[in-house]
């Protein structure tokens, strides 16, 4: 490989020593020629050829310098990445990417897996999908009593929790109110169970209410009513 910047810089300090060598010999020939003039021609002759071979020396020994400076003032870099993706049959999908770089001949290698579930994947999504809500309740009571304790429950609950009625504050036969912010619910649990009790305590359970029927999900209005084959809720 060659490095440009490297073999510039390299070339001309090689040509600057090559002319002070050059120099040197020069001025070595002419003092010996100088000093023994009866023989000026073979000394003149013996000092070209020994400049000639010191400066093809010198010549050699830089060119070989060069080269070596050009080979170690480089640095060769190569990167290769590849990625494969597996699918098993739960629809489980695992892909592994492999990373190779190799510099000045030396490899180096990485592998990165990662294993997604697509049932991992439909359960985030189903909790992100989910909404809540903070329900407004009208109830219209068609009963044929009043109801003095009102109580509202997720149909996977056990427990009723508290009246949504003030005590001595009875929903009267015949009549609607409204109960602002009466319970909240999210879009996972629709079925709701409803619970009315009477003067004497006598209750009258409705359930799986869907407040899906609700054509407002925070506004919702629920009629108790009294049919031929007993009491009846309607959703709205």
């Amino acid at each position: 490989m060659f490095c440009p910047a490297a073999g510039s810089n390299i070339y001309r300090e090689k040509e600057v020593l090559k002319g002070k060598l050059e120099e040197k010999f020069d001025n070595f020939a002419s003092n010996e020629t100088s000093a023994q003039m009866p023989g000026r021609d073979c000394t003149q002759k013996r000092g070209e050829k020994m400049k000639a071979g010191m400066v093809k020396m010198m010549t050699a020994a830089l060119t070989a310098a060069c080269l070596m400076g050009m080979l170690t003032g480089c640095t060769t870099t190569k990167s290769e990445t590849t990625t494969t993706t597996t699918t098993d049959a739960n629809g489980n999908t695992t892909t592994t990417t492999t990373s190779k770089t190799t510099e000045n001949g030396k490899t180096t290698e990485s592998t990165t897996t990662t294993t997604t579930s697509e049932t991992a994947e439909e359960e985030n999504t189903a909790e992100d999908s989910a909404a809540s809500y903070v329900a407004t309740l009208s109830i219209s009571n068609e009963t044929g009593a009043d109801i003095y304790a009102l109580y509202f429950s997720s149909n996977q609950s056990d427990e009723w929790g508290d009246s949504i009625i003030d005590e001595g504050d009875p929903l009267e036969d015949g009549y609607t109110i409204t109960y602002h912010d009466a319970f909240t619910y999210d879009s996972d649990y629709l079925i709701w169970d409803l619970q009315a009790e009477d003067a004497d305590g006598n209750a009258i359970t409705f359930e799986g209410l869907d407040m899906s029927y609700a054509e407002d999900p925070e506004n919702i209005t629920i009629s108790l009513c009294v049919e031929d084959d007993g009491y009846t809720a309607y959703v709205e």
